[in-house]
């Protein structure tokens, strides 16, 4: 699927420009994974199969930008991009919406689908915060939404009801403080 989707960002013009300098995932002003994550909404509705949006944010990133500066802000996003992409499968589409805000399109799974990629995403920021001897430790929040071709024919409502789930998992759990420099 990421060759598909490298050819449809081709395809889709100069507006689609991936990230692959800094985070390796689409991103760009016209927010690319809004049309990748809407090609897989209308495959998934031609062909009857399921798909999950997990909306995901890097907890307190402000905060670590100003503790540690912005240029260690750019190695957590870099680290927590990398940590999604071995997370997901190579064929979920994976994006930045910007700043501390990144999706996941995975199609053609079953209810319960991201239950094993959030497990090893957890691994791997627990494993990284145990390992890190200074600089920031890292967290995520995120909350998830079912595609039904009913309730969601445009990508815009699976995100908008993701990012309200994320917010109230955000708001259940108690703040974190990074380490401190």
């Amino acid at each position: 699927m990421r060759k598909a989707t490298a050819v449809l960002q081709r395809r889709m013009g100069a507006g689609l420009a991936a990230d692959p300098g800094f985070t390796r995932c689409a991103h760009g002003q016209a927010c690319p994974i809004q049309a990748l994550a809407q090609h897989v909404i209308s495959v998934c509705t031609r062909f009857n199969k399921r798909a999950t949006l997990p909306f995901f944010d890097l907890d307190q990133f402000k905060q670590i930008n100003d503790t540690f500066g912005h240029a260690e802000g750019d190695r957590a996003l870099i680290r927590f991009a990398g940590m999604l992409l071995d997370a997901f499968r190579e064929s979920d589409v994976l994006g930045r919406l910007g700043g501390d805000e990144f999706v996941v399109m995975v199609a053609a799974g079953e209810p319960g689908t991201i239950a094993a990629p959030l497990a090893r995403l957890q691994t791997a920021i627990d494993q990284y915060n145990d390992a890190t001897q200074s600089g920031p430790t890292l967290a995520f929040s995120f909350g998830s939404v079912e595609f039904e071709p009913s309730c969601h024919a445009i990508v815009q409502e699976l995100l908008t009801a993701a990012d309200r789930n994320m917010y109230k998992q955000k708001r259940g759990r108690r703040p974190r403080t990074p380490i401190q420099p």
